[in-house]
């Protein structure tokens, strides 16, 4: 099924390059998910498609929507419309106009697509300054789909050490029944590259209660600006609230001691998509090795995945997210490991012990951000920085392509400049510290 949501406006000639930040705004009864928004920046003074993917759980039949825009917190345009029929909105003083287009119902349930086209007058642009929010309910009055687009701090097109991945990325949902029996889908975020381009594979695991339903919601900002990057990246829906079969660790919520198993799963069954010759997984280089990462107790999950316990599997890199452990196998691959000095749930010194095990890699990273909380991942403006600070990792260790499109991502890691991530590229820290080395581990 194809939703598209067209917005057309007339486009000024500018300098300037506009970070979008995007949210899904429904609730579990919505029938769409929104999944990932790409490009995240956008240049004013270039044509720009935005594409937003994500999954309707039930057919749609038909249904109306809601438009209204805002500038600096005052609304300034509304429309609505049918969602099956063409409905054009125009601005106010010629500034642009919104062309919603049919939906084509009746659409099937299934993987949804949002074309949007915007292009705002530089004028408009200001730091925070346009709001976009689409509401729409279906025929008998359900909750169809909510989604919010919002322009960022506008910079130089030149400036930032770190610039935005340069990839459109999709979503698309599958079903595995081999995973846990609290949930069989595996939520896929992927780059669009040239015909026959190969992307290196992710794995990632989700936090306690940001499974199931909650999880493209919860990590779609973070891990579609981390697949623009030129990644697929794949997490388990399983459990969400512990493992139907899991074990538990002392002092951990009950059913997560061999959630990494789920994590590991996921790398097996991305292996036989792509002998299958699955469209996605055909074009992932799975023969380079893969990455894996996780928030809270999947950072738990990726911390055993990247020890011992993973071997077998390929893996080459990992990055964590606010790992919550009680805990500490030894990763034995390149690790970048991120806390904060306000996480009150997973404390910086569970990222420590960890860190410290012995028999750790020595290529390491330990990042305690300065007023960063448990929920980084998940609540802007944390994970759009550490979706490119995670690409910055992976590129090195992953791709094995320390500079490249221009970035020297090893010097952004482990420089001294003050665009280096512990020097200010990432915000202030309370501690931070990397250690570079010559050699790399593939478990």
């Amino acid at each position: 099924m194809t939703l598209r949501l067209l917005l057309i406006a007339i486009i000024l000639p500018g300098s300037l390059s506009i970070a979008l930040d995007w949210s899904d705004c429904g609730d579990k009864d919505t029938n769409v998910r929104v999944m990932s928004l790409s490009p995240l920046n956008v240049d004013v003074g270039q044509p720009v498609t935005l594409t937003a993917s994500g999954s309707a759980s039930k057919d749609i039949t038909g249904g109306s929507f809601q438009f209204v825009a805002s500038a600096l917190g005052v609304p300034v345009l509304h429309g609505s419309g049918d969602i099956c029929e063409k409905k054009e909105i125009d601005f106010p003083m010629g500034a642009g106009k919104v062309t919603v287009e049919s939906i084509g119902c009746p659409a099937p349930a299934g993987d949804v697509y949002l074309k949007i086209e915007v292009a705002i007058g530089a004028a408009n642009f200001t730091n925070g300054g346009i709001e976009i929010e689409i509401n729409a309910v279906s025929a008998s009055g359900d909750k169809l789909m909510c989604m919010k687009v919002k322009t960022g701090e506008s910079e130089n097109t030149n400036e930032g050490a770190l610039p935005p991945g340069s990839y459109k990325t999709m979503f698309k949902s599958y079903t595995y029944a081999d995973m846990d029996a609290t949930s069989h889908k595996i939520d896929v975020w992927y780059p669009v590259g040239s015909a026959g381009q190969k992307f290196p594979f992710i794995s990632y695991s989700h936090g306690n209660t940001a499974g199931g339903r909650a999880l493209p919601g919860d990590y779609g900002v973070l891990l579609s600006t981390l697949s623009a990057y030129g990644y697929i990246i794949a997490a388990h829906e399983s459990c969400n609230t512990g493992c139907a079969k899991g074990t538990s660790l002392p002092f951990d919520p009950p059913g997560f001691g061999t959630m990494y198993k789920e994590q590991l799963k996921v790398i097996d069954w991305a292996k036989q998509q792509g002998g299958a010759g699955d469209a996605i997984f055909k074009n992932a280089n799975l023969d380079l090795g893969v990455g894996i990462a996780g928030h809270s107790m999947g950072g738990q999950a990726t911390v055993y995945s990247s020890s011992s316990h993973g071997s077998g599997h390929g893996i080459k890199a990992a990055v964590m997210h606010h790992a919550y452990t009680h805990s500490y196998p030894a990763p034995i691959v390149p690790f970048l490991a991120f806390t904060g000095s306000a996480d009150w749930i997973a404390f910086p010194s569970q990222t420590e012990g960890f860190f410290n095990a012995k028999g750790a890699n020595p290529i390491r990273g330990r990042v305690n951000k300065a007023g960063a909380t448990h929920f980084e991942p998940n609540f802007a403006p944390g994970p759009k920085a550490l979706g490119m600070w995670s690409a910055a990792w992976f590129k090195v260790f992953l791709d094995e392509t320390p500079q490249a499109g221009g970035v020297d991502y090893k010097t952004l890691i482990f420089g001294k400049g003050k665009d280096s991530l512990c020097n200010g590229g990432d915000g202030g820290m309370t501690k931070c510290d990397v250690f570079d080395g010559s050699s790399s581990v593939v478990v």
